[in-house]
């Protein structure tokens, strides 16, 4: 967990904070994973959170995650626009 806040601009005296918390558990058979994460400076604001999954097999590891990105305040017109997806899977 931490939060942290830093000045964006020195001309307006405008701050940024950016919080997040993040962890993990090993249930022998799987360790899951979490983040989450709030950036801010003034009404913008951006979300970010992560989820994933470890699952040792043998001599593998199968691994999944699945992400997303939330941004507001930018440009209200196209809110829409402003978020994002990712999904990962893969064996090492």
């Amino acid at each position: 967990m931490a939060y942290g806040k830093t000045q964006v601009y020195e001309a307006t005296n405008t701050y940024g904070a950016n919080s997040n918390i993040g962890g993990s558990w090993n249930f022998g058979f799987m360790t899951l994973s979490g983040f989450y994460q709030q950036i801010k400076v003034d009404a913008d604001k951006q979300n970010n959170w992560y989820l994933g999954a470890l699952a040792p097999i043998g001599d593998w590891q199968l691994r999944a995650s699945c992400g997303h990105v939330d941004r507001s305040g930018m440009n209200p017109a196209n809110i829409e626009g402003q978020k994002a997806w990712q999904f990962a899977a893969g064996a090492v």
